[in-house]
């Protein structure tokens, strides 16, 4: 594929998003999903779901979707890479907040992303790798808790760590990181997007296994009813996506506490 220079593909989103706004129906093109995803390479048995390509977004597009990717696209845009990590409640499925991480900097090994997620989340140094040796997505690590146990997950793209979280035995474990997160109001919603939803896996940290394709389908779905896809779309690529579930307490899930965290992968194509 050949690289187009950013202010290209910005402007190919901005018109996009323009004829969207005046009605018409617009259909994405190579680098927006009009070829079909593949599944995110890296093992641990997780099964992946292809992105659908084809047709996007059909009809207006509001303001508020419109100023929504804007703002989006200004944080992302660059030569770097970058994970949104979006909270959803388990139940209703109900967006709770959100965060980007953006860097410059490149791959990182197994033993340096250990480090990393040990340092900023408490959890990753002795934790089981999910995600399989090589992933090209995120370095995923699960402590099993005896009393206490969590997750640390970090990009295998940029290094950096995306996401960390407490499991407690008798108790309610608490995201470690991110510190802080985004208002959900800031993604909009009922946005229509013209780029096609990621190839994803996940995990449900409840039971160590796989989601299922319909899961990872039904977390992303949302994030994909956001302005958030062509916010991103307009800054780079959207290469893939992570889900997890995540349960703060041990034991039978608790529904009033459990989360759903979908981390989507973009950034720059080299």
């Amino acid at each position: 594929m050949t690289k187009l220079p950013l202010w290209a593909r910005a402007s190919s989103s901005a018109l996009l998003l323009a004829l969207a706004a005046c009605g018409g129906s617009v259909t994405s093109s190579d680098g927006g999903g009009g070829t079909g995803g593949t599944t995110a390479s890296g093992g641990g048995g997780a099964t992946g779901t292809g992105a659908t390509g084809g047709t996007g977004a059909t009809g207006g597009a509001s303001a508020e979707c419109v100023a929504a990717a804007q703002a989006i696209t200004s944080q992302t845009s660059g030569v770097q890479t970058c994970t949104t990590v979006v909270r959803l409640d388990y139940q209703s499925f109900a967006i709770k907040g959100y965060h980007i991480v953006c860097s410059t900097d490149g791959a990182t090994t197994e033993d340096a992303a250990r480090v990393t997620s040990e340092t900023d989340t408490g959890f990753g140094k002795s934790g089981n790798l999910l995600s399989g040796p090589a992933p090209a997505d995120e370095w995923v690590f699960y402590e099993l808790p005896g009393d206490f146990g969590g997750v640390g997950v970090v990009s295998a793209r940029h290094g950096k760590t995306v996401f960390g979280g407490g499991v407690v035995w008798s108790g309610t474990g608490e995201i470690t990181y991110p510190t802080t997160f985004e208002p959900a109001s800031d993604l909009a919603t009922s946005c229509a997007n013209a780029t096609p939803e990621p190839a994803a896996r996940g995990w449900n940290l409840d039971s160590e296994s796989p989601l299922s394709a319909d899961e990872l389908k039904a977390a992303l779905d949302v994030v994909w009813s956001t302005a958030l896809p062509d916010g991103l779309q307009g800054g780079g690529y959207v290469f893939d996506a992570v889900v997890l579930l995540y349960p703060p307490t041990v034991g039978l899930l608790d529904p009033t506490v459990a989360e759903w965290i979908v981390m989507v992968n973009s950034g720059w194509l080299e």
